[in-house]
Order: structure tokens, then sequence, then C-alpha cells
């Protein structure tokens, strides 16, 4: 089953694209890349050499973290990215941190999904 981020409440979600950060619920807007990103360069859980992407950290807030802070990442977690007109534009799994980057082409609005 395939639910938007903002659909979780205990979660909370990070996303920085392009070193902006954005709200779970809002859609990222990037402008025209020079050159094209590919859509099929895949994803990563390191930055990768693409010029845009959208990098997410998965926490769950309900729990707290060794050093006592809320949050603790969610691993094995699969992000899709999708375009304004809903088509895929990249998918990977959380790593152990909770974190994921997927190259995106820029030049629009993306909704980051995930599958429960």
């Amino acid at each position: 089953m395939r639910l938007r981020l903002a659909a979780l409440v205990p979660l909370v979600f990070c996303l920085t694209a392009l070193g902006a950060l954005f709200s779970s619920s809002q859609a990222a807007e990037t402008p025209a890349p020079s050159p094209a990103a590919s859509a099929s360069a895949g994803a990563t859980s390191s930055p990768p050499d693409a010029d845009y992407y959208i990098a997410v950290q998965l926490l769950d807030s309900s729990k707290k973290a060794a050093d006592g802070t809320s949050g603790v990442p969610v691993p094995d977690v699969k992000l899709t990215v999708v375009d304004d007109q809903k088509a895929e534009v990249g998918s990977s799994v959380t790593d152990a941190e909770g974190r994921v980057y997927i190259p995106i082409e820029g030049g629009g609005k993306y909704t980051v999904e995930l599958d429960e």
C-alpha cells in the first residue's frame, strides 16, 4: 500500500532538495538542470554525483535515540519520488541512518511517497 508522507503521524521526515528544507507535505520545485540529469541514474544512500536530487532522512519521532534526542532512524523503507504527472522518477530504500538520495531531473514539482 502506497502512502503519502503526510499521512504518517508518528514519523518525522526531513526532506532536503538542493539545500532547501521542505516539510513532508510540500512538493519540491527545482530549477531546470544544465545538463539534464538522467532519471535512470538510480538512487543511492550517499549523495549522488547528479546535479539535482532529493535527500530524505526518515525518523521515528515516537522513539528516543541513544543520546536522548527524539527520532530514531528508520532503515529499510522504500521511498519513491513521483513528478506532478504521478510518473515515477526514482526510488530507493533507506539505509541504516534512515537516509536516501534519489536523483531527479529538476525543473518541476516532486512528491516523495513510501510503501508501507
